[in-house]
């Protein structure tokens, strides 16, 4: 296991012994710190993770409300989880390139985020009996939305150049 999804399992179990006390963020960020990890330079994982909370996969966990900075992550992460509900005892270069698959292009930080989704798998945090195609679904079509508004805003260029011969 690599220190993305050892930082998981930390968080896991600090928020396992300080629920009441302590947010899924600060129990991240104390956790990433143990293992001299920069979540703000490496805020994908904590991402997952928190996507994985703000959903409800993580077994004995009850969740308080948060927002997550980003829902690509939490759709990636979700993703991963669909995959190994169907096959769970998948490889992480097998579930990588599942998820490449279904998403649609290629992403090195879906690396990450497997660490993270594979290391609470592993250890049987993440809740087994769900149905994830509804709110996967919500989160591609969210994501597509915002891909078309950061086109409009802000254009490739490619999109600005169009076919000029140059």
């Amino acid at each position: 296991m690599n220190q993305h999804g050892e930082v998981a399992i930390g968080t896991y179990s600090l928020l396992i012994q300080n629920e009441k006390s302590i947010s899924p963020e600060e129990a991240w960020l104390i956790t990433a710190k143990t293992f001299n990890i920069n979540s703000n330079k490496h805020d994908c994982p904590r991402n997952a993770f928190l996507g994985l909370y703000e959903s409800k996969l993580l077994l004995n966990i009850s969740t308080q409300p948060i927002i997550t900075r980003t829902i690509n992550n939490k759709y990636y992460a979700l993703v991963a989880v669909q995959i190994l509900l169907s096959d769970g005892r998948i490889s992480k270069n097998s579930l990588l390139n599942k998820m490449n698959e279904i998403i649609g292009f290629h992403r090195t930080q879906y690396g990450d985020v497997a660490d993270v989704v594979l290391a609470l798998w592993d250890a049987k945090y993440i809740i087994k009996e769900i149905d994830l195609s509804e709110e996967i679904e919500r989160l591609r079509k969210n994501i597509e939305e915002k891909e078309k508004l950061r086109k409009k805003i802000n254009p490739s260029i490619d999109d600005l150049l169009g076919d000029l011969d140059i």
